[in-house]
């Protein structure tokens, strides 16, 4: 009864923990991430050349690169314009001594995200605005500056009720959630069979174990002994 008690128990608590490790895996929260791929298409050492000049709007420049800004809402959430605070909002800033000479929407998840874009006087930030991002929703923007790599350019933004704003980086697909949570169920379940077979094993060695004493009522008394020595020697 012992044995059956503890399966139970334990089958009872696997339940709770895979309930529980469930609620956080649909757990409905805006997640909102971005992937930057920098591709530098002139430095100083092409700019150096004897007879070689790139300019924009008259102006020389010596460096030109393209940074290809994917922002994405990861969450189960939906991300709306007004979760996005007018004092904070999605903009995309360039270091100093760099400027922005011209940006493209590249590509969209949806036509009804409808991004909105606005570059700044000084060239040195370009505002971001859409209407909404469902669950995987994304756009990419085509951005060309005077930087040189990925840390000439930031994107910032604060939403509401969501974390900060993080990097995938590399342009990979980030899987790593759904990945930590396989691992961690799975060695949910590694523990409890574990645990279960143990519990068993220790059921059926205690099962085999007999008390080979004799009853006291089996053995021959020492008067039927004497009697049969007496009837022997006579």
């Amino acid at each position: 009864m012992l044995l059956a008690d503890i399966i139970g128990n334990s089958i009872g608590g696997l339940g709770i923990v895979i309930g529980i490790l469930l609620y956080y895996r649909n757990k409905k929260e805006k997640k909102p991430v971005y992937q930057l791929q920098t591709i530098n298409l002139l430095d100083d050492n092409i700019s150096s050349i004897n007879g070689v000049a790139i300019s924009f709007q008259e102006n020389k420049i010596s460096s030109l690169s393209l940074s290809v800004l994917t922002f994405k809402n990861k969450g189960r959430q939906s991300i709306r314009r007004s979760d996005i605070l007018k004092e904070n909002p999605l903009r995309v800033i360039l270091s100093q001594n760099c400027e922005i000479l011209d940006y493209k929407l590249s590509s969209i998840s949806s036509s009804d995200i409808c991004v909105q874009m606005q570059l700044s006087e000084n060239r040195r930030m370009l505002m971001i605005a859409f209407n909404y991002l469902e669950k995987d929703g994304e756009f990419t923007i085509n951005i060309f500056h005077t930087g040189s790599a990925d840390n000439d350019i930031s994107l910032k933004c604060k939403i509401l009720d969501a974390p900060k704003i993080r990097r995938l980086k590399d342009m990979q697909v980030d899987n790593t959630e759904g990945s930590n949570f396989l691992r961690l169920l799975l060695i949910v379940l590694f523990v409890h069979v574990i645990v279960i077979g143990t519990v068993a094993l220790r059921g059926c060695c205690c099962s085999d174990v007999y008390d080979i004493k004799p009853a006291a009522d089996s053995l021959p008394s020492l008067d039927m002994h004497y009697d049969c020595l007496l009837k022997n020697n006579s």
